[in-house]
């Protein structure tokens, strides 16, 4: 208070500067304000690409593999889910410390158990986008509100000693879940397959990338 008071007596003292000061202050901030605005835009960058795209649409994701947030699908559906088809991906990588980090997951009647790199999470919607389901070497694709169940790639269905006859009865055990085995997908095709952006529907490798 004593600060405020003895502030007051100067003021009224120095009459003058006090409005010189002032008057200073009046013009910087009106200058501020009238020459500068903030503005929002949406810039496109357009990158050629060889081939040919797999399909007509458009892929939505984060430009350095980073996650997106739920919130992301939910206004992709909103702003194009009434003329296109919205068809989510998802994919789980175990955490990384130093080097690669792998999924373990073991085969109960078999007694197996492999390592993965990442699982990737697709839709029963996925077949009208990619044909995936073309690449079945046994079983069928996801059906829709269909839970823990999975398709194996042919190299790791192999490995763990799951066939064809395995497929609808056979479950693996990941993460502390058990899920079954309703198909197996011809790894060798499903390794050449691509998207819009020219990269393979698999989680990236971050140490290749990085490299």
């Amino acid at each position: 208070m004593a600060a405020v008071l003895l502030g007051i007596s100067n003021l009224r003292k120095r009459r003058i500067r006090t409005g010189l000061t002032a008057v200073t202050l009046i013009l910087l901030s009106f200058t501020a304000l009238s020459f500068t605005s903030v503005s929002t835009s949406i810039q496109f960058y357009r990158l050629p690409r060889a081939g040919q795209a797999p399909y007509e649409g458009g892929l939505v994701r984060e430009r350095n593999w980073k996650g997106l947030q739920s919130v992301a699908l939910d206004y992709v559906r909103s702003a194009f889910g009434q003329s296109a088809r919205v068809v989510p991906r998802s994919w789980y990588l175990s955490p990384e410390g130093k080097g690669r980090s792998h999924i373990h997951f073991t085969v109960p009647h078999t007694g197996r158990s492999s390592y993965a790199y990442g699982v990737v999470g697709l839709s029963p919607e996925e077949p009208y986008v990619m044909g995936i389901d073309d690449l079945l070497e046994g079983g069928r694709w996801f059906e829709p509100g269909e839970r823990d169940v999975c398709i194996l790639p042919s190299d790791m269905a192999a490995l763990v000693g799951i066939g064809s006859a395995d497929v609808g009865v056979a479950t693996i055990r990941l993460v502390g879940k058990e899920y079954r085995v309703i198909g197996i997908i011809d790894a060798e095709r499903l390794n050449r397959m691509v998207d819009l952006d020219g990269e393979k529907l698999t989680p990236v490798d971050m140490l290749t990338e990085s490299g």
